[in-house]
């Protein structure tokens, strides 16, 4: 759901100094030869970027809607659907309504990819989880996560069938610390009456941040606070909130998830950044790691599932700098 050329995508497909070398990770990504691309990065396909005309040249179909995905005959399509990330699930009839859904992606990838006789490699991220979950916009992060549990549904349904393909879905680390149950009255408190004001609410943080449309002012920010989440702000907390965005300067969308977490959620977060907990890890299929692992383990799961060897990969690929040259001074910063 984010573009092409974002770190995890880009960690799998290409080589460069730096994440955000996006120019050079996309013309990676174009000459590489792989067989379906879909996600954001449509501002990466202007005419000055020279991108849409490498695409076609090395027979890409582009793919620009939902239906447009839903119509590519293939083999080869990049589908771009946004300019830059795409929109959160739970805003897409909102903000983007020719947006597919990252199941929706995923199933068309295993439908173009599946006749390959040799199989094939897909991998799919639910990069908005982590977005949502910097922002502390419980909303968005629970209704991402389970657009991305639909998608892992759509891999297990042709696993399976196919009875040979390894599906292992995990996070590279967990974002927020969010905590459930902040303010819990043990006695007449439930699961539920947690859950009751995320069920009310229509649009992430991320979405109402692009409706305010650059006007932040106080009034502003709390009538969509109220139309879009259901949430009447105090006026404490409106002040709060106008504090947050207008004095101190915090993006819209992490002063949203921030305040409305604290004051009307029954939820808690640590960080508007990553943090160290242990992760998640689901797996099916021949030769699926399981049990409590290092992350390193999991990637070489994947390279044995694939007969990769992934010592002699680096073995052709890099060479120790200090090698080549006996005169060579090595910085190792």
């Amino acid at each position: 759901t984010c573009p092409p050329t974002e770190a995890t995508p880009a960690g799998f497909t290409s080589h460069a100094v730096s994440r955000r070398a996006a120019g050079a990770i996309g013309m990676q990504l174009a000459h590489q030869g792989f067989d379906v691309v879909l996600g954001g990065g449509r501002d990466a396909l202007l005419p000055a970027t020279g991108l849409r005309d490498t695409l076609r040249a090395r027979g890409y179909e582009l793919a620009e809607t939902r239906d447009a995905l839903a119509a590519a005959r293939g083999p080869c399509v990049w589908g771009a659907f946004a300019d830059g990330s795409l929109a959160p699930q739970a805003d897409i009839v909102e903000t983007n309504p020719g947006q597919p859904t990252l199941a929706e992606m995923t199933r068309r990838a295993i439908d173009l990819l599946r006749a390959n006789p040799r199989g094939f490699v897909l991998l799919v991220e639910g990069s908005l989880i982590d977005w949502c979950s910097h922002a502390n916009d419980a909303f968005g992060a629970a209704t991402e996560f389970l657009a991305f549990d639909e998608a892992v549904r759509a891999a297990l349904a042709f696993a399976s069938q196919d009875r040979q393909t390894l599906v292992v879905a995990c996070p590279d680390h967990d974002t927020g610390g969010l905590a459930l149950g902040s303010r819990v009255d043990p006695y007449t408190d439930t699961p539920d009456s947690w859950l009751a004001p995320l069920r009310r609410m229509r649009l992430t943080a991320m979405g109402i941040e692009r409706k305010l449309a650059g006007d932040t002012s106080r009034a502003n920010l709390a009538a969509h606070v109220r139309a879009w989440w259901g949430i009447a702000l105090t006026p404490e907390q409106a002040g709060e909130l106008d504090t947050l965005v207008n004095v101190k300067r915090y993006r819209p969308s992490f002063a949203l998830g921030d305040l409305v977490s604290r004051h009307c959620l029954q939820l808690a977060w640590t960080s508007f950044d990553h943090t160290g907990e242990d992760m998640p890890l689901w797996s099916y299929g021949p030769g699926r790691p399981v049990g409590a692992v290092d992350n390193t383990d999991v990637a070489r799961a994947v390279a044995a599932a694939l007969r990769l060897d992934l010592a002699a990969a680096t073995r052709e690929l890099f060479v120790d700098a200090s090698t080549l040259d006996a005169a060579a001074a090595v910085d190792g910063d």
